[in-house]
């Protein structure tokens, strides 16, 4: 079972690639790991933000339509 998602986590595991990158020395291999690390990272976060703005936008058009605006939106 994996672990849900966590959007401080995923920032924390791109920070600490960050500081490896600042490093004066590095290994190839392990900096092209990495890197494949920080890109599935990176699209993981970018899938939560879109998720995150979907179900925002859900709310608002939940809120407008509660509020009765719905008959305007429908004009």
């Amino acid at each position: 079972m994996s672990t849900p998602f966590s959007l401080e986590d995923a920032m924390r595991s791109l920070e600490e690639i960050e500081r490896y990158f600042q490093q004066p020395t590095m290994n190839l291999e392990e900096a092209i790991a990495k890197h494949k690390e920080a890109l599935g990272i990176a699209k993981e976060v970018i899938a939560y933000l879109k998720s995150a703005e979907t179900s925002l936008e859900k709310l608002s058009v939940k809120e407008l339509l509660a509020e009765g605006a719905g008959d305007e939106l429908a004009e």
